[in-house]
């Protein structure tokens, strides 16, 4: 489902396996510290800081986002959200369908990581703030377009190879599909039908993290809601690790703390 009057508001910065489980389906809205593990989609996302600079890390890049800035994430840019405590923003995942509605309005271009200020960044957050309490869908399709007719004015793109567009869609798709089965990228882009160091350099070059480095992104956040109900090796086993230390090891690279940690901090904030 494309529009979806569900939003996930969340007021802290745990909401990260519900978006995930959403991401790419529906839209997201948060007021609050907006932590994020690596991860990436092809949805436009936008972080508007509200109070005390975020520091953020988009393809291997760290920017600093101040009050009153408005950070641009575009599809297919790895970004991971660290926590500051002090830090208030307002995080926006537009629905996929306006990625398209952008592109297709704009001659084929697609945006380019980025951080907007002054007017524009305002104007922006203004048009975001509407979506916090507006439930009718027609009214926030209609936010959504003027959102895209503003980074259209003001946000800085750059010509999109169509080739790599497809690439993208099919490549993400399968993993969505097939994370927890026994993959590999030489087995994916054999299945996808193409040449496997074609395959690595078109994933390499517009996604900016490793097959299985990304492999390993989906595999951890989908694991997250898992861990409530089921025992740690159970959970990596369903989502395609064959051993509880490699679960173990690879979760503490994505998230930075250990299952046990994860759980402990987030109890009691489903």
């Amino acid at each position: 489902m494309l529009y979806c009057r569900r939003i996930f508001s969340g007021r802290g910065g745990d909401s990260m396996a519900q978006y995930e489980h959403y991401r790419d389906r529906q839209e997201y809205f948060s007021i609050g510290k907006n932590v994020s593990f690596g991860h990436f989609h092809r949805a436009i996302e936008l972080v508007y800081c509200l109070h005390v600079p975020k520091p953020v890390t988009l393809d291997n890049t760290d920017m600093l986002v101040r009050e009153g800035e408005l950070l641009v994430v575009p599809p297919f840019c790895t970004h991971i959200f660290p926590r500051v405590e002090a830090h208030l923003s307002i995080c926006c995942v537009l629905p996929v369908g306006f990625t398209d509605l952008y592109e297709s309005s704009s001659g084929g271009k697609t945006l380019l990581a980025q951080i907007l200020k002054g007017d524009a960044a305002a104007s922006i957050a203004h048009m975001m703030r509407g979506l916090e309490h507006e439930e009718q869908p027609l009214v926030r399709r209609g936010i959504y377009t003027c959102i895209i007719g503003m980074l259209q004015k003001y946000a800085k793109s750059v010509d999109k190879s169509r080739e790599e567009s497809g690439f993208h869609l099919r490549v993400l798709s399968y993993i969505e599909e097939h994370y927890a089965e026994d993959i590999t990228a030489e087995s994916t882009a054999d299945m996808l039908g193409y040449n496997k160091y074609y395959f690595s350099t078109l994933f390499n070059r517009g996604l900016s993290v490793r097959f299985r480095d990304y492999l390993n992104m989906v595999r951890i956040n989908k694991s997250l809601p898992l861990l409530r109900t089921h025992s740690v090796s159970e959970t990596a086993r369903l989502v395609g690790y064959h051993s509880e230390q490699s679960y173990f090891s690879n979760f503490k690279k994505v998230t930075g703390q250990t299952p046990r940690a994860y759980l402990l901090r987030t109890k009691g904030k489903r």
